[in-house]
């Protein structure tokens, strides 16, 4: 009998550390975004808009989709607010960073969360 559990709970652990490295290695998905970001104002993702934070100021951002790849999240915004797209990548557990577009204005921005 203890042989038994031992086996199982040595089973279950290869499971649980088998499942954590796929997860690694799989593609992000647009729920690693969701949440509070902190950078110099506060930067909440939900599932379908940005709402910020910042200099005594909040305004929000609709978003039109999202598309994800193994180490990056593309924002893309809705038309009504630009257009235009952000790219997120170097996920942390608890940092991220925007991908830096000078063409677009887009600065390289470290975030934490909060």
């Amino acid at each position: 009998m203890v042989t038994l559990i031992g086996r199982a709970v040595g089973l279950a652990s290869i499971f649980v550390a088998t499942t954590a490295v796929a997860e690694t290695q799989s593609n992000l998905t647009d729920k690693r975004l969701l949440g509070r970001w902190c950078e110099t104002g506060v930067y909440k993702f939900e599932p379908s808009r940005l709402v910020v934070w910042k200099n005594g100021e909040q305004w929000a951002l609709r978003i039109e989709k999202v598309e994800t790849g193994d180490d990056w999240i593309n924002v893309i915004w809705d038309p009504r607010d630009g257009g235009k797209s952000t790219v997120y990548g170097e996920f942390g557990s608890t940092r991220m960073v925007q991908k830096g577009n000078p063409n677009e204005g887009l600065p390289r921005r470290e975030f934490r969360r909060c």
